[in-house]
């Protein structure tokens, strides 16, 4: 039987079997490492077959990555359980946050973009830490508001998001997480400065729901004293804050899935093999099946 070794490239790591590298780009693990990752996908009941021979959807906005790979060839560092792009990415104690806000229509400016894009930093930026069973983990914010090119297109690719540029008379919304409208001015036609939507409407892309009440007596109020003065509960106009439930509700699903993702349960038994190749690292995909929108709709 020909012998088999498990070589890790550089350029997308993947584990790859019976196949050589290239020398300039492949590093042979030990015996003892490669038969542990082989055990691994047995002991997880990982397919290699299907791991090398599964179609991507998505393929086509990642020409650098065969369309038959799955999970860029490394299914213990990579989780893909909707077929939709990271915006969650969790390696050790830091989670990153990551999304690309597209503004467009005849009113976009890139004043406009710096202002909102302000906005959220100033609000969702303000969260640099959080705790959650005991480990205080880093947030680290990489959201980014730009103009769209005037003859672009669309690019759904789960980080991008769209908002049409509007007069101040409409009300801003988001829908499907990624696609809306915004408001160019304050609901008194003036600057942005003291009453710009888009810190809320960035909440709905992260998958949160409103926390105020749309009817009844209490309508237009924080639905409970858990999120008063929440960022998803205040009119734009009013001093608001990232609450802890509302952390909670973001980051804590986050956590607990990458605790259980292979590559952390790997790196916790292989402390050097999993800094050697990153096993670490997980990431969350922000969809309506796990948004939280959903479980208010279902429960």
């Amino acid at each position: 039987m020909p012998r088999q070794e498990a070589y890790i490239t550089k350029c997308d790591t993947a584990v790859r079997t019976r196949s050589r590298a290239p020398e300039a780009t492949r590093t042979i693990l030990g015996r003892s490492d490669a038969t542990y990752i082989f055990e691994t996908v047995h002991t997880y009941n990982i397919s290699l077959q299907q791991t090398l021979c599964r179609y991507d959807s998505h393929a086509g906005k990642y020409h650098h990555l065969s369309p038959w790979t799955f999970c860029a060839a490394n299914p213990i560092r990579y989780s893909d359980p909707t077929g939709k792009d990271a915006m969650f990415t969790v390696e050790g104690n830091n989670i990153t946050v990551t999304a690309n806000i597209f503004i467009h229509g005849d009113l976009a400016t890139k004043e406009l973009a710096k202002q909102y894009q302000d906005d959220i930093y100033a609000k969702w930026g303000s969260v640099k830490e959080y705790e959650h069973d005991g480990t205080t983990y880093n947030v680290i914010w990489d959201v980014r508001v730009k103009v769209m090119d005037k003859n672009g297109t669309k690019v759904w690719n789960g980080i991008n998001n769209y908002m049409e540029v509007m007069t101040n008379d409409i009300t801003s919304e988001i829908s499907d997480f990624r696609d809306g409208k915004i408001r160019n001015a304050d609901r008194g036609g003036t600057e942005l400065a003291i009453d710009n939507p888009m810190s809320h409407e960035f909440g709905h892309m992260l998958g949160l729901d409103d926390k105020y009440a749309k009817s009844g007596p209490e309508k237009n109020l924080p639905i409970s004293k858990d999120y008063e003065g929440d960022v998803m509960a205040m009119p734009a106009d009013m001093p608001v804050f990232i609450s802890e439930k509302t952390k909670s509700i973001l980051f804590a699903p986050v956590i607990e899935a990458h605790k259980n993702s292979i590559g952390h349960k790997m790196s916790n038994l292989y402390p050097k093999l999993g800094k050697q190749l990153h096993l670490d690292r997980s990431r969350y995909f922000i969809n309506f099946n796990n948004s939280e929108i959903k479980k208010n709709l279902f429960k």
